[in-house]
């Protein structure tokens, strides 16, 4: 068996083979004991300890499932947080019922899968998680690799050991794999190098710009400017590197909150703290000067940007793309590929930067100053549609997202439960957008005000004139 990728070392205690980094593990689907196709994914959220076994085998693969079951038992209250899953490496004799009687043979029947498929199936599995070539004898016995894989709860594969282990060994590394689950709170950050860059660069820019313009002219920008720009940064890192984000893989109402973070917080904020001035000023001269370029009125980018914060078009842009990413086959996805994960987010922001900045009007102004009842009917039309989609997620009595049913239940709340509080977020968050609208409407009457006041003041003038 080739560990390409094994490390002897490993900032955790592991005393089996820890690999590092962490290998990415492949999905497949096969067929348990009990006739029940599983995948490797449906167990998302939990530990997994997967490896290669079959029924006929007269001496290594007992003593394996002897110590699969051993280690069970050392794991206690921890084993519903782990699933033991066993693929076979004998689909021509371990069918389904001869699986089902060799688990009740070891009294493993509920606590583990052992599961079979076609050569087809189970050929690239057996490559991919290093059992060798399989073949067999003319006694009927097969050759093979027991390799045992422990896959974290995200899917990466951490550790891996050969069929000589000690269950205390294996339990113990598979507790260390459920520590950080057990307490996002206190241990679920997720120190991403690549966030943290980019939030550190635009926060240096727009800090390094607001002092220069501060010098320049104390009226140029506020101090709540800055104090903006810094909550909306917060807000980034609170929803993309804090417990939230691991908690949003556990439960679906923390994903709503990381979501509200990405949606309404963070890019409002930004925009309302007028950011490109400050972060113009705080770029090199000749950085500064392409920046301009492209923000001159006749660059195509101007005019796309111009287009895009229409208020039509922009309305119709965030809410395709929030009820798209809410849609079970895409929000499935996300949650079962990083990438894919990562892009919801960044389309999350971008499309609600692009929505909010009608609102915000921060510099460039591209479309003047927007009637105040264009404004509100804009707002009106968007808390109408956030409740919708609260109401389809949470009133529906079956789980939308099978993802979080296989998630352990560590906070003893049912994942029907856990949607409907997850709706529920949605629903009541696009309240929030009562606020910009009372603002909106309370600039509306003092503008109205004001202009009344000169009018009468403007008669009073006349009048005293021809006195």
């Amino acid at each position: 068996m080739a560990f390409a990728h094994v490390s002897g070392t490993s900032k955790a205690e592991f005393r089996r083979t820890p690999l590092e980094p962490p290998r990415e593990s492949l999905n497949f689907t096969v067929t348990d004991q009990f006739g029940k196709r599983v995948s490797l994914t449906d167990f998302r959220g939990k530990v997994v300890a997967l490896t290669f076994l079959y029924t006929y085998c007269p001496d290594v693969c007992p003593l394996v499932a002897q110590k699969i079951k051993e280690t069970r038992r050392l794991l206690g209250n921890n084993a519903s947080r782990v699933v033991f899953l066993v693929v076979t490496v004998d689909p021509e004799r371990d069918s389904v019922a001869r699986l089902y009687e060799y688990s009740n043979k070891f009294d493993m029947l509920e606590n583990w899968h052992f599961a079979t498929g076609s050569q087809e199936e189970l050929r690239p599995i057996w490559d991919y998680y290093w059992v060798g070539k399989v073949w067999k004898s003319e006694d009927g016995e097969v050759a093979h690799q027991a390799p045992v894989h422990l896959v974290d709860p995200r899917g990466k594969i951490r550790v891996v050991t050969g069929a000589t282990f000690k269950p205390a060994d294996l339990a113990h590394d598979i507790e260390l794999l459920l520590r950080p689950y057990a307490d996002p709170f206190l241990s679920g950050w997720n120190l991403r190098p690549d966030v943290f860059f980019v939030v550190a660069l635009l926060g240096a820019a727009y800090v390094a710009g607001w002092v220069r313009l501060r010098r320049l002219n104390r009226l140029a920008v506020a101090a709540w400017q800055l104090a903006l720009y810094g909550g909306g940064l917060t807000a980034i890192l609170a929803a993309l590197v804090s417990p939230i984000d691991a908690l949003a893989e556990e439960r679906l109402s923390m994903h709503m909150v990381q979501h509200l973070l990405l949606l309404m917080i963070a890019p409002l904020f930004l925009l309302l703290a007028d950011p490109l001035p400050p972060i113009l000023w705080g770029l090199p001269k000749k950085v500064r000067l392409g920046f301009g370029h492209l923000l001159a009125r006749p660059s195509m980018f101007r005019s796309a940007l111009w287009a895009l914060t229409l208020l039509p078009v922009t309305w119709a842009i965030y809410v395709v793309n929030l009820w798209a990413w809410h849609h079970p086959a895409l929000y499935q996805l996300a949650l079962r590929k990083d990438w894919v994960h990562d892009l919801q987010h960044v389309l999350f922001f971008s499309t609600a930067a692009l929505f909010w900045w009608p609102i915000a009007s921060p510099a460039p102004r591209l479309h003047g100053l927007i009637s105040y009842g264009y404004r509100i009917l804009y707002l009106v039309a968007a808390t109408l549609q956030n409740t919708l989609l609260g109401m389809a997620i949470s009133l529906p009595e079956r789980v939308l997202y099978p993802f979080y049913a296989a998630v352990p239940q560590l906070r003893s709340v049912s994942p029907i439960n856990d949607q409907a509080l997850g709706g529920g977020i949605i629903w009541v968050s696009g309240h929030m957008y009562l606020i910009p609208i009372l603002i909106l409407l309370y600039s509306m009457l003092m503008r109205e005000e004001n202009a009344m006041r000169e009018c009468e003041a403007s008669e009073h003038n006349a009048r005293a004139t021809e006195s």
